[in-house]
């Protein structure tokens, strides 16, 4: 058995190219299409040795998820990654084939250059053949790129013995891999007067800057460039990290992996150190939640009770 892959063996049908390499808009997946219908991988066979395709050997047509290296070229599937570290390759039409990339990853990138395989992708239709595809395409960005939407997950009012997590990890439209800024933007303290609430700032108590540049450092130990390329999409604030009584207000920043330059989306989030044992609830998902007046909205609460000890109660109020 041999495969045609002689270039200067006179073959009908027009060579298949690869037309388009692109992102979807969570960068999980790669979709690669050709400029027309393909054997998908099948090899041709030349069955009386005159070097022309007699037939197809059906059973080396490529049928489900495939290490990447099966379709592309070295390069290329070195940056794709390999079946074993969760990425795959499969044809999904005769011209296409989706590139599933695992949760984390570093390449590829925008840019790159997505590579076909030698003699693996042919065109076959009613007895004419053609030679193997071969080159490749640039990878693209996502088209249209949407803008990158912030979710997260936060408690409004913190117990005063626990400890809080602020969890962006729901944010979607970045790309899979954005970078994060959080920054510190005030925190006011209420007290009492003649029984109304007002609020001084922290910084007016003695121990106040004391807690601000801990609330920063725990910011910045969460944002890109401080030992993290990308930052976190977390931030964890200890039990004893916060004053007791105090509204805080931070500002969070994700960067998209898309756009030129990439896109941004900030948004500010407050809560509340209670200054007693409270436990507490919180709603998971996004802030606002578009909806009609007759729908049904179905709200995800997480609730904790107090972490102070000899505190039973567990009741939210």
């Amino acid at each position: 058995m041999l495969t045609n892959s002689d270039p200067i063996i006179p073959l009908t049908l027009p060579t298949p190219q690869l037309e388009k390499a692109i992102f979807d808009m969570d960068g999980r997946k790669i979709y690669v299409t050709f400029d027309s219908f393909t054997i998908q991988g099948a090899v041709p066979m030349d069955e009386d040795g005159d070097f022309i395709p007699d037939g197809v050997d059906w059973s080396t047509q490529h049928r489900g998820l495939l290490d990447c290296s099966k379709v592309f070229a070295p390069h290329t599937a070195s940056l794709l990654g390999t079946l074993g570290n969760g990425t795959s390759c499969q044809w999904t039409t005769a011209a296409s084939v989706q590139v599933q990339l695992p949760a984390r990853y570093l390449t590829p990138n925008p840019g790159d250059d997505i590579i076909v395989r030698e003699r693996t992708v042919y065109a076959h239709v009613d007895g004419e053949w053609s030679n193997a595809a071969s080159g490749g395409v640039k990878l693209e960005q996502p088209d249209p790129i949407e803008d990158p939407v912030v979710v997260v997950s936060i408690p409004r009012n913190i117990d005063l013995c626990s400890p809080m997590t602020i969890d962006a990890s729901s944010s979607y439209n970045h790309g899979s891999r954005p970078s994060w800024q959080w920054k510190f933007i005030r925190a006011q303290c209420r007290y009492f007067d003649n029984g109304n609430v007002l609020y001084r700032d922290i910084t007016e108590y003695e121990d106040g800057p004391g807690f601000v540049t801990i609330i920063k450092g725990l910011l910045a130990g969460s944002s890109a460039g401080s030992g993290s390329l990308y930052g976190s999409e977390k931030v964890y604030i200890g039990a004893n990290d916060l004053r007791r009584g105090c509204d805080y207000m931070i500002e969070v920043t994700m960067t998209s992996k898309w756009g030129d330059p990439p896109r941004t989306t900030s948004t500010t989030l407050e809560f509340y150190k209670r200054q007693i044992p409270a436990p507490q609830a919180f709603i998971q998902g996004p802030q606002s939640v578009p909806t009609f007046r007759r729908k049904v909205l179905t709200l995800s609460v997480q609730a904790e009770k107090s972490r102070c000890e000899g505190l039973d109660s567990t009741q939210i109020a």
